[in-house]
């Protein structure tokens, strides 16, 4: 359990440099840049609702190592979106991670919810990334 949370921490802190790098132009020295939108497709209800609090802790100690190293130049905002630990409602839940929240990189949990997903997170060019120890 402690070894899926910390790799959804470490996958955090990938997305958002992968995100940050497409945000930045070259030769740009602002001291700040416009939010990186990180979509949560987590469980938050059902027999795997632990799971997602877990996981939110996990990504809270990934931005917080980004804010450390970066400061202001970094700026993340997190949309959360209930999986149910499921294939449907991974469908729905990415559905609208990408087309009303307008996420720019998903972390996901899970093998029925990120195989859901990966078709939706294709079809909208949106980097999937599943910080589940067994996927």
């Amino acid at each position: 359990m402690l070894r899926a949370g910390g790799a959804l921490g470490a996958a955090a802190v990938i997305a958002v440099a992968a995100g940050c790098s497409s945000n930045s132009s070259p030769g740009n020295s602002a001291s700040t840049s416009s939010p990186v939108t990180v979509g949560l497709l987590f469980p938050y209800s059902g027999p795997a609702a632990s799971y997602g609090a877990l996981f939110n802790k996990a990504v809270q100690a990934g931005m917080d190592v980004v804010k450390d190293k970066y400061g202001t130049s970094v700026t993340l905002k997190t949309v959360q979106e209930d999986s149910q630990n499921t294939a449907q409602g991974a469908t729905t839940a990415m559905t609208a991670l990408a087309s009303v929240d307008n996420a720019e990189v998903v972390l996901s949990s899970g093998t029925a919810p990120g195989l859901a997903a990966m078709p939706i997170a294709k079809r909208y060019g949106i980097p999937l990334i599943n910080g589940s120890a067994v996927d």
